[in-house]
């Protein structure tokens, strides 16, 4: 592999790790022998002399970006053998990029301009393309004349080893879902509160309690669980699932549990990935098999946006918006009390299961106050949705609304989106303080049926039957679910009943006269 080769996939490994705008370069051994051998470092020449010419860019990548790498690399390798001086950092950079000894190593630094010392200028520029192209923040410290100026920065992107986050990832397995739209505040609260509990080396739990490295070590520790994809590691275990438990990659990251409000409360345990719904008995609605519940004996619904009547499970009760609360009155006697008297009463599943229309309005000694939360910084609104992953077709993307401030990422690069023109593919909305949000654009020829044993559908623009369009969603709610179906139809074609909504209804007028 040569260096542009090596340094566009340095990128890409960062960029793709990346699900939010905290962001840092660390990189150990096991991350980047999964990009190239170690032993191949001495091959790239170009790193041997003046990094001047680094500043060039191939591909729209800036050359230096594998060489911080390779920096960030020397020093996770001094972190795993318990050192943290200047000269043992320089020992280890030194033998990773084949170069004699610290003098020489001491001229790259400093390149031409000593006034402006070339690694410096790396660092700084770094921070400054990250920012301004793919909208992450790369935090490194300040500028200073002492001795280990120039390995301060690669220094300070070490923080957690990678085995640290990986073992934290038990703790997230019993406190989170996977991929929840959590605010970094919060996040950062449980994790701090819990860390007695949490499976971590003394290393990374000093340097959690370290106050020049604590925030920094939270931050990284967020956009590690913002990333995970449910996958349990065990402490010098290799990569090992809760088997005995559940199966997290489907419990916890593909299942989500949907409440429907119409004559009835319905609820749906519902699959994004295999796009599939499951009607659930309300009698056993807190014992679901496989299902991770948020908190225990009462589940927050909140309305998922495009969709009047559908509402999701959310660990939080948003401000200024109407929630559905379902409640064990056995487990929470206190909230389901609170909930008798200022809110309305919907459904009673049975003697101890109540579900309640909350408005959020909070009276002194709530029992719900530590629910509440701001509602996301973003919406998105308008649009042609298909389903509830936050697919749109083309020419007709969400519009992005919200009061905070954010960039839309597509193919890692910022962009300026528009949702008429938008490219198909897929699509981040990366706001502070929180896990990037994600749509896509699809074209109008990948829409494809749900119900695999149908393959047909009408094409609205013709009104004929036709193997690429479909239709999705459509809804009849029979006024009297007793009748036979068979003379409905008959007295429907025959146009001896009528209802108002079947006179509007397009699909039942192109039926009546085929």
């Amino acid at each position: 592999m040569n260096y542009i080769d090596f340094n566009s996939k340095v990128l890409d490994f960062y960029l793709k790790r990346s699900n939010g705008e905290f962001f840092n370069l660390s990189i150990d051994v096991i991350e980047f022998e999964s990009i190239i051998s170690i032993s191949e470092i001495h091959n790239f020449k170009l790193l041997q002399n003046n990094w001047d010419k680094l500043f060039a860019y191939n591909n729209e990548i800036p050359m230096y970006i594998g060489l911080l790498s390779i920096q960030c690399l020397a020093a996770s390798l001094m972190q795993n053998d318990n050192l943290s001086t200047a000269s043992n950092y320089q020992i280890r950079l030194c033998q990773l990029l084949g170069i004699r000894d610290n003098i020489d190593l001491q001229i790259l630094f400093r390149g031409k301009n000593h006034t402006s010392p070339i690694q410096e200028i790396i660092w700084e520029d770094a921070k400054s393309y990250f920012n301004k192209k793919h909208s992450l923040i790369l935090k490194l410290p300040p500028k200073t004349f002492y001795a280990g100026r120039f390995v301060q920065y690669p220094k300070s992107q070490c923080l957690l080893k990678f085995e640290d986050l990986k073992r934290i990832t038990i703790f997230f397995s019993e406190e989170f879902k996977v991929h929840e739209l959590l605010p970094y505040n919060y996040f950062k609260n449980i994790i701090e509160t819990n860390l007695t509990n949490i499976d971590i080396s003394n290393i990374g739990l000093n340097k959690l309690l370290d106050a020049e490295y604590s925030e920094d070590c939270f931050k990284q520790i967020f956009n590690f669980y913002i990333s995970w994809d449910g996958t349990i590691y065990k402490h010098k275990t290799p990569l090992k699932q809760l088997s005995n438990k559940r199966d997290l990659k489907t419990a916890e990251n593909d299942l989500k549990l949907i409440l429907i409000i119409s004559e009835s409360a319905q609820y749906y345990i519902v699959n994004d990935k295999m796009n599939e719904v499951k009607e659930i008995n309300k009698q056993n609605i807190f014992s679901i098999p496989n299902y991770k519940y948020i908190h225990t004996g009462v589940i927050f619904f909140n309305q998922i946006e495009s969709y009047e009547q559908e509402y999701e499970e959310s660990r939080f009760i948003y401000s200024s918006q109407t929630v559905f609360i379902l409640i064990d009155k056995i487990t929470n006697s206190s909230i389901t009390n609170y909930l008798l008297k200022f809110s309305e009463l919907i459904e009673s599943i049975n003697e101890r299961v109540f579900l309640f229309k909350f408005n959020e309005i909070m009276y002194e000694n709530s029992p719900l106050k530590k629910y509440i939360s701001p509602p996301l910084p973003i919406k998105l609104k308008y649009g042609l949705k298909l389903g509830r992953r936050n697919e749109y077709i083309k020419n007709y993307g969400p519009t992005i609304t919200g009061e905070s401030k954010w960039n839309v990422i597509y193919k890692n690069n910022k962009i300026e989106y528009n949702p008429k023109i938008a490219e198909v593919g897929d699509y981040k909305i990366r706001v502070s303080n929180y896990p990037d949000i994600k749509f896509s654009i699809i074209e109008k020829t990948k829409l494809e049926i749900t119900i695999n044993s149908k393959t047909l559908g009408w094409n609205l623009t013709n009104y004929e039957l036709s193997e690429n369009y479909h239709i999705e969603g459509n809804s009849i709610i029979l006024k009297n679910e007793n009748n036979n179906l068979i003379r409905e139809w008959i007295k429907l074609n025959t146009s001896s009943k009528k209802f108002k909504s079947t006179n509007d209804n397009l699909l039942f007028s192109i039926l009546k006269h085929k």
